[in-house]
């Protein structure tokens, strides 16, 4: 996982998919459609709006194989659990369609990070990790997020 801000972090680094989502996401915000935006032919971005409301209680963590997920909070604020995942026992298999598997975190491996507007964090395959929960001091009404999705090579 990487967690870092938009004023410091180069994506050049990442490779020509990577700088080509951020520069799609730094462009984006809390009045962007919600909806699939397609980047390129190794780039989309899922923008969703929801409520964060649901309580610290990371019990399950999704984790994907072919595209890594670099995670953006529009407007408001967000709790992410991620956990390293080797070894972490499968709850829902792997799902190759929606590139997607599902494993049980033991609470004493999750991390809790919080994000916000001008801060971004990737989940790589070897991130559990998962969203939704409000953070610290309640729930947040209407996130508005972007999950850019980067086929690795």
């Amino acid at each position: 996982m990487i967690a870092d801000s938009f004023s410091t972090f180069d994506p050049a680094q990442l490779g020509e998919d990577f700088a080509a989502a951020f520069e799609a996401l730094k462009n984006m915000n809390g009045e962007t459609a919600v909806g699939r935006h397609d980047i390129s032919e190794n780039v989309y971005i899922n923008v969703m709006e929801y409520d964060a409301a649901a309580p610290w209680e990371p019990a399950e963590l999704e984790a994907h194989r072919v595209y890594a997920d670099i995670q953006v909070v529009l407007s408001g604020k967000e709790a992410v659990a991620w956990a390293y995942n080797e070894g972490m026992p499968v709850t829902r298999e792997y799902d190759a369609e929606n590139d997607v598997l599902f494993q049980k975190a033991d609470a004493a491996q999750v991390s809790k990070l919080e994000l916000v507007p001008g801060q971004f964090a990737i989940f790589f395959p070897q991130d559990g990790h998962y969203g939704k929960f409000a953070p610290a001091g309640g729930a947040v009404p209407a996130i508005r997020k972007a999950v850019a999705k980067v086929k690795l090579k």
